[in-house]
């Protein structure tokens, strides 16, 4: 005789593993280059203590000559960026294992062909890394039209399958990964772009109300309220966004 109480709940484990499958967390092209320039761009937002800050500019002052001045503002500049590195990859790191991997999605993520993961990224055991069949020179080299090449969007989301549910993050929010999340989304897969873990990252981190467990943390109501209305208008076709400001 079966055991009808047995059955049900083992069919829900089994639905709930299921479903735990079928999430998936993808970040686009987590390589070494556009996070420098992600970095090196940021890091001027960053104060370093007030000793070392002191300390640098009594050195400015004290600087002799054009070179001597160069050369202490190009050491500021790499202090502030390991500083900021350090900063970035440790907030970066805490969203993706927070909102994704303690939530039971299956974290992947999408390199060009010719590129290697970025040590900014901490790799757990179980995430996978695919190729998205391009190179990046290819990607980056302009056609006669003056476009560039992108990859088969159809490519990379036959990598994950089985997905019902789909978050994208990565480089860049407007292009690649608009890209994969419209694809995603026009194929009936639940779809939503994490916005605070795109190009928009180096801007919020250093925010004091900044949470790693939570989407969204980006706050456009602070914009002018015209900048508000261009902000909405241009996601309102794409249902794959954040809609609820």
């Amino acid at each position: 005789m079966v055991n009808r109480d047995w059955e049900f709940w083992g069919k829900r484990v089994l639905d709930t593993r299921k479903m735990a499958e079928n999430k998936k967390f993808i970040f686009l092209y987590p390589q070494k280059d556009i996070f420098d320039f992600e970095i090196e761009n940021n890091a001027c937002t960053i104060r370093l203590s007030k000793w070392k800050e002191r300390e640098l500019k009594r050195r400015l002052r004290l600087a002799k000559n054009k070179e001597k001045r160069r050369a202490v503002g190009q050491e500021y500049q790499r202090i502030r960026e390991a500083v900021f590195r350090q900063i970035y990859s440790t907030g970066l790191n805490a969203c993706i294992n927070q909102r994704y991997r303690q939530n039971g999605f299956q974290v992947y993520y999408a390199l060009f062909d010719d590129q290697e993961i970025s040590p900014i990224i901490d790799l757990s055991p179980q995430d996978k890394i695919i190729y998205v069949g391009m190179n990046y020179t290819t990607h980056r080299t302009k056609r006669q039209d003056d476009t560039c090449p992108y990859p088969d969007q159809e490519y990379i989301l036959n990598q994950l399958i089985p997905v019902d549910s789909l978050r994208v993050a990565g480089f860049h929010l407007w292009d690649c990964v608009q890209k994969l999340a419209k694809a995603s989304f026009e194929r009936g897969i639940d779809t939503l772009v994490d916005e605070d873990l795109t190009e928009m990252f180096g801007h919020i981190v250093l925010d004091k109300e900044f949470r790693t467990d939570r989407f969204p943390n980006f706050k456009p109501r602070r914009m002018r309220a015209d900048m508000f209305e261009l902000f909405m208008e241009k996601r309102k076709n794409c249902p794959w966004m954040w809609q609820d400001w």
